[in-house]
């Protein structure tokens, strides 16, 4: 029988990449995405209008300019569950504070941060003495939980080129300053580490945050691989020989699973809703998907949750399920693509508590 796609049995969105991977073998990607609705008692149920998989990705605002909101969706290989936060930060009740706590946990894994109101390093010289000094931070009831509120940045205004700062593992953030610095007042970070809290102007802790690091930001650009004249001739257009499979895992190291998470484990929200704190259940609600070539019967396709989102700006939960059929030489013998919904699995609760 000709090839006739993808049949799609459920409410969810699902999709079909044909991609190559490292080594240049077609491989069939198939993407099954669902969207659910947060009550404001933390029930899921099936959002009404679902959202689209993103292949390309999309940023907060220009990109480069500005962080990833969402990674592109279309990888031949996850070899873990990314966990991502969208929203901001809430202050209890509404009322003013200069600093708060804030986090996310999602089964084993979780991330929390000392959320703080905007301060400044100023600098102060005396002779040829320069000082720099922390105002005191200033209150505010919400914070944007971006990379952009994160450590990090660069200085660029040194006369040369070799005395420049950046941090190489968020190059939006806030707080980096050169030895030879030029600049005066120098915002600090926003969202920091509870326990490495920035003292000095020289410290470099690791940028703190919820969301999706850019592939050209640290620790990902380092699983890239390398592409030098050695490429050239003997890869291109496949990826180098040192390219690793964990440049697709996006999220912050610390919301990234060892392994796949199930899709049924429990959620708490910390002071990242205007409710304060939120607990909820993933749904666990995991599709089936079929593969089907030509005189053959349908096989299963192993499953992975790919990436559990957690939008509190618009209160969704996105889960997207991946699966993968290498298709090397066998392209024409290809017929159909099935997703179908699976029974309810057993729960799997976890301790909800989480240490801030």
């Amino acid at each position: 029988m000709a090839y006739q796609g993808l049949e799609n049995n459920t409410p969810y969105k699902a999709e079909l990449a044909l991609i190559a991977d490292e080594n240049g073998r077609d491989v069939m990607l198939v993407l099954a995405k669902q969207t659910y609705d947060i009550s404001a008692t933390g029930e899921l149920t099936l959002a009404e209008e679902q959202a689209d998989i993103c292949f390309e990705g999309d940023y907060f605002g220009e990109p480069g300019l500005s962080s990833l909101k969402i990674a592109p969706e279309a990888n031949f290989s996850k070899l873990a569950t990314d966990v991502v936060l969208i929203g901001q930060a809430y202050s209890p009740n509404g009322q003013p504070v200069t600093e708060m706590d804030a986090g996310i946990k999602v089964g084993p894994v979780q991330q929390h941060v000392k959320v703080i109101g905007d301060r400044v390093w100023e600098k102060r010289v005396t002779g040829k003495i320069v000082n720099w000094y922390m105002s005191a931070p200033q209150a505010f009831t919400t914070m944007p939980l971006t990379y952009e509120n994160a450590f990090g940045g660069q200085d660029l205004t040194p006369d040369e080129e070799k005395h420049y700062a950046y941090e190489p593992r968020n190059l939006l953030g806030k707080g980096i300053i050169a030895k030879q610095s030029k600049l005066d007042v120098v915002s600090l970070p926003n969202l920091e580490d509870p326990k490495n809290l920035i003292q000095s102007p020289t410290d470099r802790p690791p940028p703190m945050g919820f969301g999706f690091i850019s592939p050209d930001w640290q620790p990902r650009l380092g699983y890239s691989g390398t592409y030098d004249k050695s490429w050239e001739k003997t890869r291109l257009p496949m990826l180098p020989k040192d390219f690793k499979r964990e440049f697709f895992n996006a999220a912050h190291p610390e919301l990234t699973a060892k392994g796949f998470l199930n899709g049924d484990e429990p959620v708490l929200l910390v002071n990242v809703c205007q409710q304060g704190s939120m607990k909820l259940t993933l749904p666990g609600q995991k599709p089936q998907l079929q593969f089907k070539f030509q005189y053959e019967d349908p096989q299963a396709l192993n499953v992975d949750l790919d990436t559990v989102i957690v939008n509190t700006d618009e209160l969704q939960v996105t889960l997207l399920w991946r699966a993968a059929q290498d298709v090397f030489n066998r392209i024409y013998d290809m017929e159909k693509i099935i997703v179908n919904e699976k029974t309810e699995t057993e729960l799997n609760p976890e301790n909800y508590e989480l240490a801030i």
